[in-house]
C-alpha cells in the first residue's frame, strides 16, 4: 500500500482503527491507496479467471496449454476449463 499523498509504503496501518493508515514519511493519515491493478492482477484473480482465459481450441480440441504443452485436451470448452480449475488448484511440493 502507498500513501496517496507522498507515495511511501512506510505507513502503519490497523484493522482495528477503522482501517486508517498513517504514512511515516508525511504522516498523512487517510485510507491506504491499494497500488494500482496490472493485467497480471487481473488474468491471475483467481483459478476461474485464468482456466476461463487460458483455454483455447486446438484442431478441434479445446486445450489448457503451459510453456506450449496440451497439460489438458478435452472435447469441450466447459470440460477443459473445469479440468484446469481442477489443476490449477491441485498442491504441490
Amino acid at each position: 500500500m502507498k500513501c496517496p499523498k507522498c507515495g511511501s509504503i512506510e505507513q502503519e496501518w490497523s484493522p482495528v482503527a477503522n482501517g486508517i493508515a498513517v504514512c511515516k514519511n508525511c504522516r498523512y493519515q487517510g485510507v491506504p491507496n491499494p497500488g494500482t491493478k496490472t493485467n497480471f492482477d487481473w488474468i491471475t484473480k483467481s483459478p476461474e479467471v485464468l482456466a476461463e482465459g487460458s483455454v483455447c481450441n486446438r484442431n478441434g480440441m479445446w486445450e489448457f496449454r503451459w510453456h506450449n504443452i496440451a497439460i489438458i485436451r478435452k472435447e469441450t470448452r466447459e470440460a477443459a476449463v473445469a479440468m484446469a480449475i481442477e489443476y490449477l488448484k491441485q498442491e504441490v511440493d
